[in-house]
């Protein structure tokens, strides 16, 4: 259990787990508590410029809860999170970004709400929503399958899957 205790809860600021670059990362039935910070933008499970291989790069069966984002991937590949509850997150229950191979599976994502933009060093539109998928390329053309998930009570959405123009 990681519980990151704040004396002022109006800072948005809790503790941060970082990956980036690593070769492994497995995370199963971990409690992170008051974790992210939202003047920073990071959120409680941070993947940067990782790529693993077969299985290396997991986060299952653990719950998240915070002030911030709850799991962000950005540059990445090879991750799987699955079977995992967010709840009262702060801007985005997930956000993949310039991604590939990431398989979201199975997770339940509550209770998401929008951050005020001046508590924020870069703001968001669509700040309030469950699963937010960021990437230049569509989810076939990167290999990123989300399945199965169940997300309600968001601020704005639920899912956010932007559209590519379609070739003729």
């Amino acid at each position: 259990k990681i519980i990151s205790k704040d004396l002022d809860t109006s800072t948005n600021y809790g503790g941060v787990l970082i990956s980036k670059d690593a070769k492994k990362l497995v995370l199963e039935g971990v409690e992170f508590a008051n974790c992210g910070q939202a003047s920073s933008g990071l959120g409680c499970v941070h993947v940067h410029d990782t790529h693993f291989q077969s299985n290396n790069g997991f986060v299952k069966q653990s719950s998240f809860s915070g002030y911030g984002i709850g799991v962000q991937i950005h540059e990445s590949s090879g991750v799987v999170f699955s079977e995992n509850i967010l709840f009262d997150m702060k801007d985005f229950g997930m956000h993949l970004k310039d991604s590939s191979s990431i398989k979201i599976d199975s997770n339940i994502i509550l209770g998401v709400s929008s951050i005020n933009s001046e508590s924020r060093s870069s703001q968001s539109i669509l700040s309030g929503s469950g699963i937010v998928y960021d990437n230049r390329a569509s989810l076939k053309e990167t290999e990123t399958f989300i399945t199965n998930n169940i997300v309600g009570s968001c601020e704005l959405f639920g899912f956010v899957v932007p559209g590519r123009d379609c070739e003729s």
